[in-house]
């Protein structure tokens, strides 16, 4: 008997005509369960975009996902990459996207109403078809015959990573699923078969939609239940997170008061009361859940009356038992951000620009913060700057290296994210890794061997002292030229003033391309024809932000030089030694440096 079609089912068929899911359309038994995956919906130049929020993963490289990605980057790519500029503005430069940034990725072009609640900016889209949610999860596992010394935490440990952390601890959730029968894991023996849990499944987009609340299997997958749970899914899915200019952290109802603590160095008092004798030996009860209390370490004390519940009387009694107290109201459910500037207000802290700029040695530094608070220092003595941030994840972090640097020019960075600051290694341990020694050229060096290391790192052959001939006045000319070849078959021939006359003009008509070297090139102007002529994407005097966060707030570090953009790694090409710690920054972010002295231009 066929079953009558549902909500569900209609998702399906319509699912059927978006291209990018033809993988998953194998069929499927009627007795089936949806698994669904939320999508954002953007707006381009008058049409709806269906985009994936997708998080950048380690060696990711623009190209290679984007061309993973929908029907607009395969169809046209210079479309889809104008279209992910406009939905994602927060990226300044496509060329460098962090791992962990979250961005939108364009898949297709939607027309009006093709899915329910398209015009919220938020569809869910049924994309796996499961019979029974056990056998999915036993799918992602495979039969192991235990040997003689085997123990469940190893062979875990080994799949999922080290005993105990969040990962490892899904391991064994998996395994418990899948090895019903083993009912004590230290009670295994050699022979005995179990079925192994892949971390592969932990990875799948859906996985933590197969949990309820209390991490349990869900049994409410039956295709009734998620035909009828299908529209209100859709109309009722949370936001994705969007990438902000300002990013701010997600506070609970406790946190921003944790946040501003750990960004003052504070002691945080807020739950239980104090009181205090008063006159007539009525006492003030003083309700910390209500007024929380901060005790810095100069002994300043801050209390922070929510909803003006604290009256002028009471707050006189307090100060007659802490002279030094500070009162800071505050509205209910008041930003960590409001808190700290409150903070800032009673004590009558002197706040810096939200920008601080140095040079080092060509090199330039700009550190950017939501507040920046110079402490007093000795006569005599260069006083520190304290740069202080509230950031949307523990991923948003400033690297070590970069901190250690600011520390030794008298910045510290402190970066709090719900109500923890940030633990950093600023050990002095040099980990610096030196480039080879023959990628290192200065400028005094003959052009040909510049062009000849420049085109060799960029995975071209120079070939010196070839013959060419194309046609003269009716004859044939044979000359010697300079030939950068690559595997592919491109060709250009590099002139060093050997060519005279109208020779490059009739070459080029041959369909050959000519880089003119003049005797006073400098090697930035030569590297600028080399770049442009292998057409290498390539920026001059490149800037680097330090943490996987916008610009607002954050450090951005210039180099005088150029980054020029490889399929395996970017390519910095510096006019001036870097400091061991900003090179160390730069290696553990994939760009491969060298060495090249020369001036630059700075005047772009």
């Amino acid at each position: 008997m066929m079953a009558t079609p549902s909500a569900g089912r209609i998702l399906w068929f319509l699912l059927v005509q978006v291209c990018f899911f033809s993988a998953l359309m194998a069929p499927r038994p009627v007795i089936a369960a949806f698994l669904y995956k939320t999508y954002v919906v953007q707006q381009d130049r008058g049409t709806d975009i269906l985009c994936d929020p997708y998080i950048v993963q380690k060696n990711d490289y623009v190209v290679k996902v984007f061309r993973q990605k929908g029907e607009i980057s395969t169809a046209d790519f210079q479309e889809f990459l104008g279209i992910f500029r406009r939905i994602n503005p927060h990226i300044q430069n496509i060329n460098v996207i962090q791992t962990n940034q979250n961005i939108f990725i364009p898949l297709k072009k939607l027309k009006p109403n093709t899915f329910p609640g398209q015009d919220t900016g938020v569809i869910t889209i049924p994309f796996v078809t499961i019979a029974k949610v056990s056998d999915l999860i036993s799918s992602y596992s495979s039969e192991y015959q235990i040997q003689p010394g085997d123990t469940i935490s190893v062979l875990i440990a080994k799949q999922f990573g080290d005993y105990g952390s969040e990962l490892y601890k899904e391991g064994i959730k998996l395994f418990k699923l899948n090895n019903p029968e083993v009912k004590n894991l230290n009670r295994i023996v050699a022979g005995q078969k179990i079925q192994l849990p892949s971390p592969n499944l932990v990875n799948e987009t859906w996985y933590e939609s197969l949990f309820d609340s209390t991490g349990a299997l869900r049994t409410d997958m039956d295709p009734a239940a998620q035909s009828a749970k299908a529209p209100e899914r859709a109309a009722s899915s949370p936001q994705l997170p969007i990438p902000k200019a300002e990013p701010q952290p997600q506070e609970t109802a406790g946190s921003a008061f944790e946040a501003a603590a750990a960004a003052l160095d504070a002691k945080l008092t807020d739950s239980g009361m104090y009181y205090f004798p008063g006159r007539d030996g009525q006492e003030v009860a003083l309700d910390l859940a209500r007024s929380p209390l901060m005790e810095l370490r100069d002994g300043n004390r801050l209390i922070f009356p929510q909803g003006n519940r604290l009256q002028e009387k009471d707050i006189a009694v307090i100060k007659t038992h802490w002279p030094q107290a500070k009162i800071a109201p505050l509205p209910d459910g008041a930003s960590a951000e409001k808190v700290l500037e409150a903070a800032f207000q009673s004590l009558g802290t002197e706040l810096l620009d939200n920008m601080l700029a140095f040079g080092d040695n060509g090199v330039g530094v700009v550190v950017r913060a939501r507040w920046i608070i110079q402490e007093p220092a000795a006569a005599g003595m260069t006083p520190r700057r304290e740069c202080i941030t509230l950031i949307g994840s523990a991923a948003e972090t400033t690297p070590d290296a970069i901190s250690r640097y600011l520390e030794q020019n008298n910045i510290i960075l402190r970066e709090v994210f719900k109500g923890k600051e940030i633990t950093r290694d600023n050990s002095r341990v040099m980990r610096y890794t030196i480039p080879d020694a023959d990628q290192n050229v200065n400028e005094g060096s003959r052009p040909a061997d510049l062009v000849k290391s420049v085109a060799a790192l960029l995975g071209f052959q120079y070939t010196e002292n070839t013959t060419i001939s194309f046609p003269y006045g009716g004859i044939q000319i044979a000359a010697t030229s300079n030939l950068i070849s690559s595997d592919d078959g491109q060709k250009i021939l590099v002139d060093y003033g050997e060519l005279y006359g109208d020779a490059v003009s009739l070459i080029q008509k041959t369909g050959l391309d000519v880089i003119q070297i003049k005797a006073d090139d400098d090697a930035g102007s030569i590297l600028r024809k080399v770049f442009k002529a292998l057409k290498a994407p390539f920026a001059e005097n490149p800037v680097f932000l330090a943490a996987k966060r916008p610009e607002t707030y954050n450090v951005a570090i210039t180099i005088p030089g150029f980054r020029v953009s490889r399929v395996d790694s970017d390519l910095l090409i510096s006019a001036v030694p870097l400091h061991y710690e900003i090179t160390q920054f730069l290696i553990e972010n994939g760009v491969k440096i060298v060495n090249l002295t020369y001036t630059p231009r700075l005047d772009e």
